[in-house]
């Protein structure tokens, strides 16, 4: 969306070019601006933006694991699909066609439907109202 944003603006623009853009700044916009907005939103909140999208939010187990929890979701999430998509290859495509299919796989396998990250990181799903699922516990419906 900022690449695109960008180009929009270098059309409407004169002092701008859609060309003057470095590939290095290319995938900053595209793949990096975000990756900060999850960041963002997994570690502050504990969900990302297509799970706040849906009301779906993540419980920890313990109390102790919910920013480790936030972390391995966020690595094994967001940036796992940034990083596939960064890397420039030509596998990278078939790439995330796999971890597309593992992560269906995923939510069909573990028995609360956690998905590939939440699963890996030990988070559990929840159903819950606009507000946060960890603070306002008695608001949540379990998968």
């Amino acid at each position: 969306a900022t690449l695109l944003a960008y180009q929009a603006a270098a059309f409407v623009s004169a002092d701008l070019a859609a060309d003057d853009l470095s590939l290095g700044l290319r995938r900053v916009l595209q793949w990096g601006a975000p990756l900060v907005v999850e960041a963002a939103c997994v570690l502050l909140l504990g969900r990302t933006i297509g799970e706040w999208a849906v009301r779906l939010g993540t419980v920890s187990p313990r109390p102790w694991w919910v920013v480790p929890g936030r972390l391995i979701k966020l690595a094994m999430g967001p940036g796992l699909i940034v990083a596939i998509g960064w890397w420039d290859s030509r596998w990278s495509l078939l790439a995330l066609g796999v971890l597309a299919v593992a992560s269906v796989v995923a939510a069909f396998a573990w028995p609360d439907h956690r998905g590939l990250a939440n699963g890996i990181a030990g988070l559990r799903p929840v159903v819950s109202t606009w507000r946060h699922p960890d603070r306002d516990p008695g608001d949540q419906v379990p998968l």
